[in-house]
C-alpha cells in the first residue's frame, strides 16, 4: 500500500522512518499504534487503538506531526525476547548464552537494535498456553507476550534509535527448549481457598476502586502498592492475589500475566515493613482521604471491627487524626504545578515562599504547621502520605505556573530573589530597581533549605568594582571575565559560559568562588565535590541556580561530564531510565545552568566544553602579601550590599542600552557577548574593552586544546603548508615525525574527523582546514595559513 498525501504539484508520498517501518510491521501481521517516547501517545487506549490499517495509521501520523515512534501490540502467539546488557548479572553476557543455544533460529528471524545496547529478537509461541515474563534462567531479558507491546523498528526515543538489524516476515516458532524454561505449569499457582475473611470485601473494593497500573506510569509500584495493601488487612497471601486477579488485574493496561502477578504479591508480602494486619478500615480509609468506608463494606464486616486489637485500633486512628491535622495545616496552600512537577505556595504573614512537592522545604512546613497545632511531631508515615496527596492535588487540580531558580527574565524585567525574613525580590527594568513584597511579585521563585539571603542593595556606581578588584588581586584581563559571569548569571534566559578557574595550591581559587557565589546565589552549600556521575551532575543542575565545584579535575569527572556539562550551559534534557523500571524515563531539565569550576589544572580540555568556558588564571600569592580569610570577609562583608547595588544598576543599565548595542562581528554565545558589551559603561570598563578581552580568552581556550594535542601542536608549528593530499598520506607524516602516541589517531578516517574537530582552533589561530573535491581516487585534505594577501592572488 502506498500512502500518499494531496498537494499542489500532485501526489506526494509520506514517508518518514518509523512510519515506513511501522507499514512493514502491519505487512508481516503486526498490529501497530503511536507512542510519544516510549509510552502510548496521550489520550491512547493502545489495546483499543492497535490497528493494521494503514490509512488510519498514516492520519494519525499527519494529526501528531511530532512522533518519532511507533508501538506493537503482541497476540496471543507473539513472543518478544527483549535483552538489556545493563540488567545482566556482573560477568554474564546472556546474549551470548542465548545465542550460543539458538543461533539457528535467531539468525533467521527478525532483530532490532535498542538505544541501550540490547535487541528485539521477534519469535512466535503456541497460544493455548501462557509463558512467564521473566524468570532466573536468562536475567536481564524480558519475555514480551500478549497484553504487552514493545517499541518498533525505526522508532527515535530520547533513549536513541530503534535499528533493524535482521529483516525477515518470515518469523521462526520459539525453540521447544526455551519456551520449556518460560511456561507456566498449570499447579504452578495456589488460587486459594475462597475463604470469606472479615476483611475481603473491603479490598474488592479498593481493587475496584483504586488507579489500575498502566505501563509506563509506575505500573510495577501500584501494584506492589495494591498488594501491600491487602497484607496490611491480615489476608493471606492466596487470597490477595485471588482479589486482585478478579478485580484489579482486568483494569491494568496491560493486564498482568497470572505467573507475574502472583510473584508481585510474593514480593509484597516477602519485603514488607512491619507485621500483617495491624491496619484496621478506620486506618486504610484515612490513607485514602475518604472520611468513611463504604456502606457496603460496613455491613459485611459488621461485628468483626468490635474484635480489633485495641492497640491498633489507637494507632489507627492516631494516624488518622495525624493526616487530617496535616492536611488541615496545608489547606491555605495555593497547590500548582510547573509542566507536571507539584509545588505549592505558603503565606506566613505578609510574605509568600514557593517550594516543589514534595520535598524536605514541603516536610518542613508541614511538620511546623502540626507543630503549632498539637505541640507534638508528626510520625513520618502521615507525613509523607499526605505529600504524596497534595502533590497529586496539585498535578491534578492546580493551575500551571513556571517555577525560577534566584534570577527570572518576565515582561522585560529581570527579578531577583533576595530570600531574605520578608522573602522580598528585586525587580530590575530599564528604569532602575526596586523592591518588591514577593505578594505582589508575578514570579514564582522555588526555596531550598540550603538557601541564604542576598542583602538589600545600597546605592552605588562603578567604584565598588574597583574595592572589589583590590580586595581580590586579579589583573584587569582576569576581573573583567569574573564581572562577565557575574553579569551573565543574571541573564537567567539565555546561555553563559561556565566559569574555570585554575591556579597553584594557595593561590585563592576557592575564596573566588566563594565571592561569585555571595555575588549570585548564597548558599550554605558553598562549595560541591565534583559529580561522581553523570546523574549526580545533572541532579545537582536541576536543584540549584548557581553550580560550584571545587578541586575538579579532567581525570576526577565521570565519562560523558563534558557533553553534559555542555547540555547545561546552553539548555538541554537529560533523559535516563527511571529506577526500578523497564520502560520508564526519567527526564531532568536544564535551563541555561551557571556553572564554576576550579582546579590547579584546568578541569577539562574538550574542544566544545572549552568553546564555552571563561579562562580565569590566578597568580601565586607571595607570602609577604597573605592575609587571613576572616580578614578579606570582613572586608567584603563591609562593600557587599554596595557591590549588589552597582551590579543592579549594571543591570539596569544594560537592559537600556542592549536594544542599540551592536558588535563587528558576533562571537559564539552570541547573546551574552552583546549583553556584556551593553553593560560596559556601568561597569567602569572602555567601549570595546570586553570585546577585545573575549577574544583573548578565545584564543586562549584554543591555545589550550592545541597544547593537549600532539597533532594539532603538529599541524600549526610544523607541518609544512601548504599542504594537499590524502589524509592517508598525512597519517603517515604524522606517524613518521610523532611515532603512535596513545592521544593520536590511529587510522585515516579518525584522523579526518580529528581534524574536523580541531578545525575552528586552528582557523582561529590562523590555519584554514578544507576538504576539496575529490580527485581521482583519492579524497583530498588542504591545510594552508589563512592569510588575507595570499587569498587576493
Amino acid at each position: 500500500m502506498n500512502v500518499t498525501v494531496a498537494s499542489k504539484g500532485g501526489q506526494q508520498p509520506i514517508t518518514p522512518a518509523w512510519l515506513s517501518s511501522a507499514y512493514s510491521a502491519i505487512d508481516a501481521g503486526y498490529a501497530v499504534f503511536l507512542l510519544q517516547g516510549k509510552v502510548p501517545l496521550k489520550g491512547f487506549q493502545w489495546r483499543e487503538h492497535a490497528t493494521r490499517d494503514k490509512a488510519q495509521i498514516y492520519q494519525w501520523s499527519l494529526e501528531n506531526p511530532a512522533i518519532t515512534a511507533y508501538g506493537i501490540a503482541l497476540g496471543a502467539e507473539d513472543l518478544v525476547l527483549d535483552s538489556d546488557p545493563r540488567n545482566f548479572p556482573q560477568g554474564r553476557n546472556i546474549e551470548s548464552e542465548l545465542l550460543g543455544k539458538y543461533a539457528e533460529q535467531f539468525r533467521l528471524t527478525q532483530i532490532v537494535k535498542t538505544p541501550g545496547g540490547g535487541h528485539h529478537v521477534y519469535l512466535k509461541k503456541d497460544p493455548e498456553k501462557r509463558y512467564k515474563k521473566n524468570q532466573s534462567t536468562y536475567p536481564g531479558v524480558d519475555f514480551m507476550s500478549d497484553g504487552s507491546y514493545v517499541v518498533g523498528s525505526g522508532s527515535c526515543t530520547a533513549s536513541g534509535e530503534y535499528r533493524l538489524l535482521v529483516a525477515s516476515t518470515n518469523i521462526q516458532c520459539a525453540p521447544d527448549e526455551l519456551l520449556a524454561v518460560l511456561e507456566v505449569q498449570s499447579d504452578a499457582i495456589v488460587i486459594g481457598t475462597g475463604e470469606t475473611l472479615a476483611y475481603q470485601p473491603q479490598f474488592v473494593v479498593e481493587c475496584q476502586t483504586s488507579a489500575p497500573a498502566i505501563q509506563g506510569q509506575w505500573g510495577d509500584k501500584t501494584t506492589l502498592d495494591m498488594a501491600h495493601r491487602g497484607r496490611d488487612l491480615g489476608l493471606p497471601l492466596e487470597t490477595v492475589f485471588q482479589v486482585m486477579r478478579d478485580h484489579f488485574n482486568p483494569r491494568c493496561q496491560p493486564m498482568w500475566e497470572e505467573h507475574d502477578l502472583y510473584e508481585k504479591c510474593q514480593n509484597a508480602f516477602k519485603y514488607a515493613k512491619g507485621a500483617a494486619g495491624q491496619k484496621t478500615p478506620d486506618a486504610v480509609f484515612a490513607q485514602f482521604a475518604l472520611t468513611e468506608p463504604p456502606a457496603q463494606v460496613v455491613s459485611a464486616v459488621g461485628e468483626d471491627n468490635k474484635k480489633s486489637d485495641d492497640t491498633s485500633e489507637k494507632a489507627a486512628k492516631q494516624k488518622k487524626t495525624q493526616a487530617k491535622i496535616l492536611l488541615d495545616s496545608a489547606s491555605k496552600l495555593l497547590l500548582w504545578n510547573d509542566s507536571g512537577t507539584a509545588c505549592a505556595t505558603a503565606q506566613s504573614g505578609k510574605h509568600f515562599e514557593s517550594f516543589r512537592l514534595p520535598s524536605d522545604e514541603a516536610d518542613k512546613f508541614l511538620s511546623y504547621g502540626y507543630y503549632k497545632l498539637t505541640g507534638n511531631a508528626p510520625s513520618e508515615s502521615a507525613l509523607k502520605e499526605v505529600s504524596r496527596t497534595l502533590s497529586a492535588k496539585a498535578y491534578y487540580e492546580g493551575p500551571e505556573y513556571k517555577s525560577e531558580l534566584r534570577v527570572s527574565m518576565h515582561d522585560g524585567s529581570i527579578w531577583v530573589y533576595l530570600h531574605n525574613q520578608d522573602r522580598q525580590q528585586i525587580r530590575i527594568g530599564i528604569d532602575g530597581y526596586e523592591v518588591i513584597d514577593s505578594g505582589r511579585s508575578p514570579v514564582k521563585f522555588l526555596s531550598f533549605l540550603a538557601m541564604q539571603s542576598l542583602p538589600l542593595p545600597v546605592a552605588a556606581g562603578s567604584e565598588a568594582f574597583s574595592k572589589l578588584k583590590a580586595l581580590l588581586g586579579l589583573d584587569q584581563s582576569s576581573f573583567i571575565r569574573l564581572l562577565a559571569f557575574v553579569m551573565g548569571c543574571y541573564r537567567s534566559d539565555i546561555p553563559t559560559p561556565l566559569l574555570m578557574i585554575s591556579a597553584e595550591q594557595g593561590s585563592g581559587k576557592s575564596f573566588l568562588s566563594k565571592v561569585i557565589q555571595r555575588l549570585v546565589d548564597p548558599s550554605a552549600d558553598e562549595l560541591k565535590s565534583p559529580p561522581e556521575t553523570e546523574r549526580d551532575f545533572c541532579v545537582s543542575m536541576v536543584n540549584g541556580y548557581l553550580q560550584p565545584f571545587d578541586n575538579t579535575t579532567a581525570s576526577r569527572l565521570p565519562k560523558g561530564f563534558g557533553d553534559s556539562i555542555c547540555r547545561a550551559v546552553t539548555g538541554g534534557t537529560f533523559t535516563k531510565r527511571a529506577n526500578y523500571s523497564d520502560d520508564r524515563e526519567k527526564s531532568l531539565r536544564m535551563r541555561h545552568k551557571k556553572i564554576i569550576l576550579n582546579g590547579i589544572n584546568e578541569a577539562s580540555t574538550q574542544e566544545d566544553v572549552l568553546d564555552r568556558t571563561l579562562l580565569v588564571n590566578l597568580p601565586v600569592i607571595p607570602e609577604g602579601r597573605r592575609r587571613t580569610e576572616a580578614s578579606l570577609w570582613e572586608e567584603f562583608e563591609s562593600i557587599y550590599p554596595e557591590l549588589m547595588g552597582a551590579i543592579f544598576a549594571a543591570i539596569s543599565g544594560a537592559l537600556r542600552r542592549l536594544p542599540e548595542t551592536k558588535l563587528e562581528t558576533l562571537p559564539r554565545m552570541a547573546d551574552f557577548a552583546l549583553w556584556m558589551a551593553a553593560a560596559e559603561p556601568d561597569l567602569g570598563l572602555m567601549p570595546g574593552e570586553f570585546e577585545s578581552c573575549y577574544k583573548a580568552n578565545r584564543r586562549e581556550a584554543d591555545e589550550l586544546i592545541l597544547e593537549f594535542s600532539p597533532f594539532g601542536r603538529w599541524v600549526l608549528n610544523d607541518l609544512p603548508l601548504p599542504y594537499e593530499d590524502s589524509a592517508s598520506a598525512l597519517l603517515t607524516q604524522m606517524k613518521f615525525k610523532l611515532g603512535m602516541e596513545r592521544s593520536l589517531p590511529g587510522s585515516a578516517r579518525a584522523l579526518s574527523a580529528y581534524l574536523k574537530r580541531l578545525a575552528p582552533q586552528l582557523r582561529r589561530l590562523g590555519v584554514e582546514v578544507s576538504w576539496p573535491q575529490r580527485r581521482s581516487d583519492k579524497r583530498l585534505v588542504r591545510i594552508e595559513r589563512d592569510d588575507p594577501f595570499l587569498k587576493l592572488l
